[in-house]
């Protein structure tokens, strides 16, 4: 997997220019992930996307998952905004589900692992999304 994340690995598209636009907003932006920090920092430095986040929480080092809103919260903390002005992207239901339970705004991204979810996803979301580049449509 670490080989995969650090040479494989492609972005969605549209990624780089919606993290560009929010960038050049001043929206300060932070990563809350599932994924162990040394299995995605490789993808993150071979993009050069590290420069768009002021920080990363993983639920490894925050002890806990995403079936819990502690993750989101602590980033909203972070990032000094409130949770309902905090815009969450994700593309697992069950993450979706947990940050908009929690009051946040939630925009699902499609993931193939997905697919027969997709009813579901698009009825929990604020927003959907095939890929990121269709969020300049509402940024």
């Amino acid at each position: 997997m670490c080989d995969f994340y650090k040479n494989d690995v492609k972005l969605k598209d549209g990624v780089v220019q919606v993290l560009e636009l929010l960038n050049n907003r001043g929206v300060k932006m932070c990563i809350a992930t599932a994924t162990d920090r040394w299995l995605f920092e490789p993808a993150l430095e071979r993009f050069d996307l590290n420069k768009y986040f002021k920080c990363i929480f993983t639920c490894t080092e925050e002890k806990t998952s995403k079936a819990n809103p502690d993750i989101y919260i602590r980033a909203a903390d972070y990032l000094e905004t409130e949770i309902n002005e905090t815009l969450v992207v994700e593309d697992a239901l069950y993450a979706m589900k947990t940050a908009k339970k929690a009051g946040f705004i939630v925009t699902g991204i499609y993931d193939k692992s997905a697919d027969d979810e997709q009813d579901e996803i698009k009825a929990v979301c604020d927003y959907y999304c095939i890929n990121p580049g269709e969020m300049l449509g509402f940024l």
